[in-house]
């Protein structure tokens, strides 16, 4: 009988101790977890609904002070991979390379150094080329900025590009690590 309660009591203990680490564990990406449902991710999300199906769901927000868009898909309603891109609107590229790095900063802060410790990527390796101060590179589709964290559940890459002739992204996509690309 004795040793059937202390089995219990050490039972209860590690529940105990499971259950509060895991309340303790850090988000997958802003504020929900990889399988979380949709109403669970609706209802955390504090930001401008847009649009919503059976596998996105879309919001508005500023994040850091820069409007953004922020995706969420999903695959048989859960969670797999969450996406925040940034709207550039008519801002110079100066400046979005400023917004890159504030953001990346911060980043930084939640999920610690990138696993990648050069965040140029050479899209075009001529060396011709690279001696073009970055902005000329980026514009030509020759360069682009990429950092990636890996946590426990979560791969995370934050990218800027240039699209087109008209169009610079940068955003950051977060991916359960089974589904990462």
């Amino acid at each position: 009988m004795r040793v059937k309660a202390v089995l219990v009591g050490c039972l209860v203990c590690i529940l105990l101790v499971t259950g509060c680490a895991s309340k303790n564990k850090p988000f997958d990406f802003r504020g929900v977890y990889w399988g979380n449902n949709q109403k669970t991710v609706e209802k955390s999300e504090e930001t401008e609904y847009v649009f919503a199906s059976e596998e996105l769901m879309m919001f508005s927000a500023d994040v850091d002070g820069k409007p953004a868009e922020i995706y969420y898909s999903f695959q048989n309603n859960e969670l797999v991979e969450g996406e925040v891109k940034f709207v550039i609107g008519d801002r110079i590229l100066r400046e979005i390379v400023e917004d890159y790095a504030l953001v990346a900063d911060r980043l930084k802060e939640f999920y610690g150094e990138p696993v990648n410790s050069d965040a140029l990527v050479w899209l075009d390796d001529d060396e011709a080329y690279k001696p073009d101060p970055e902005w000329v590179s980026i514009l030509n589709h020759r360069l682009m900025y990429r950092l990636a964290w890996e946590t426990e559940t979560t791969y995370v890459v934050f990218e800027l590009e240039c699209a087109d002739e008209t169009h610079i992204n940068y955003f950051y996509h977060a991916y359960e690590l089974s589904h990462r690309p």
